[in-house]
């Protein structure tokens, strides 16, 4: 049905695909917003209602559909933090930690910050590197997005922050080695709240400078490195 649907085009059907979308709990709600997007109407108001259905796996394609178009708009990107603090279904927190690397950075962070408080993901299988690799996307392509996200002190509390999120950061700053990069390290440790946060990091740097010499640091990332001990 939905192959031939979308052969047809014909979009005098959308309005019973959003009435089962709405009004279906099941697999035929799912069934129903595919077809939807297949014909081209999952439009900006149907994702957000989309984003809240019952169904789990509605949510997670919606997640997905909005992804894939690599670009979100601000009530979109509030629903999804919204999920990312509060939904129970971890599929739905991977797939809101996988779509939003395709996202912004300014609009991934806001999605991550949520995820990265969800101490029950920290003993996933999967969910502290999908968060990491998510958030590498925004240190290659927006640092200062990455330093902003770690101003927030009540994420210094976080298990996933602790292990792996801090030294994987820094290890990444570390490892790339430019000036610039160098005083994001630095940076980063200026705002480590105590010394179990500044010597994860301080770990990160270690393993990134392991058989690299260390002359030519930047005066401020030497003055962070002395003050974390």
């Amino acid at each position: 049905a939905r192959r031939l649907l979308n052969e047809r085009q014909d979009r005098s059907v959308l309005p019973s695909l959003r009435a089962l979308l709405e009004g279906e709990s099941g697999q035929v709600a799912l069934e129903a917003l595919w077809v939807i997007n297949l014909l081209g109407d999952f439009d900006s108001g149907l994702r957000l209602k989309a984003l809240e259905h019952e169904n789990p796996f509605v949510r997670i394609w919606a997640i997905r559909l909005i992804g894939d178009e690599k670009r979100a708009t601000r009530r979109e990107v509030a629903k999804m933090a919204a999920l990312a603090s509060s939904d129970s279904n971890i599929e739905v927190r991977q797939q809101l930690s996988s779509s939003a690397k395709r996202l912004p950075a300014r609009d991934l962070v806001k999605i991550l910050g949520p995820l990265l408080r969800r101490d029950e993901d920290a003993s996933d299988s999967y969910m502290p590197l999908m968060l990491w690799w998510a958030l590498e996307k925004a240190c290659s392509e927006e640092s200062e997005e990455v330093v902003e996200l770690f101003r927030d002190r009540s994420l210094y509390d976080s298990a996933l922050m602790k292990t792996p999120i801090l030294g994987l950061t820094m290890r990444r700053f570390a490892g790339e080695g430019s000036r610039e990069s160098l005083k994001i390290c630095a940076k980063l440790l200026a705002l480590a709240p105590n010394r179990e946060a500044s010597g994860a990091m301080v770990k990160g740097f270690e393993e990134a400078f392991r058989g690299r010499s260390m002359q030519g640091l930047p005066e401020e990332l030497v003055a962070e490195l002395a003050r974390s001990g």
